[in-house]
């Protein structure tokens, strides 16, 4: 069920859109603010979420959030999809994680997500094609998934990669762990994305 509390969303989205022209750039880190309160049901942003999802947003460089259990991260991995219509590809080190966060990506207005595990792609033989055409906001996927030829060929469509603005990694602190251990060493290839 999408959060009710965010209708009319739109005039959000139009807001973080505006805050995009060069006329407004100081009004981008206010309206990141107040988008994420409504996201966040009425609770304020922590100042770290609010950066982050600013630099995501407004394509500021790379960036790397640093935060323990319970900060909010993850309103930083969701937030893009409601907000723009930019696609997220989140990088999650378990499928029972992705599934929760396949529910609370799909709560927020104009969000949706697609897990892809071994199980979805048999369910849906078509996934990678709906993923190239932009059906998707949110893209949910282990390392050995975004291994795969179909997903990479994703990015050989240019509307497709032109429409991606970040590839988030979950539970980054597994990575070097799992990869050099010969266990899950396809998280070596999560940098060619």
């Amino acid at each position: 069920m999408k959060l009710q509390l965010l209708k009319p969303f739109h005039r959000v989205q139009h807001l973080i859109k505006a805050c995009g022209l060069p006329q407004h750039v100081e009004l981008q880190e206010r309206a990141i603010m107040l988008a994420l309160t409504r996201l966040l049901e009425g609770r304020t942003p922590k100042p770290g979420q609010i950066w982050a999802v600013q630099r995501i947003v407004y394509s500021l460089g790379d960036t790397i959030l640093i935060a323990g259990t319970g900060y909010g991260k993850s309103i930083v991995l969701h937030a893009l999809s409601s907000l723009t219509e930019f696609i997220t590809i989140q990088i999650i080190p378990l499928s029972k994680l992705g599934a929760n966060q396949y529910e609370a990506v799909n709560r927020y207005p104009d969000a949706t997500a697609c897990l892809i595990t071994a199980e979805t792609r048999k369910a849906n033989p078509g996934i990678f094609r709906e993923i190239e055409q932009c059906k998707y906001s949110h893209i949910l996927l282990g390392a050995e998934q975004a291994a795969l030829p179909e997903f990479r060929r994703c990015f050989t469509n240019p509307r497709f990669r032109e429409r991606v603005r970040l590839v988030a990694i979950d539970e980054a602190h597994v990575l070097r762990e799992w990869a050099t251990q010969e266990f899950r060493t396809d998280f070596l290839l999560i940098h060619e994305l």
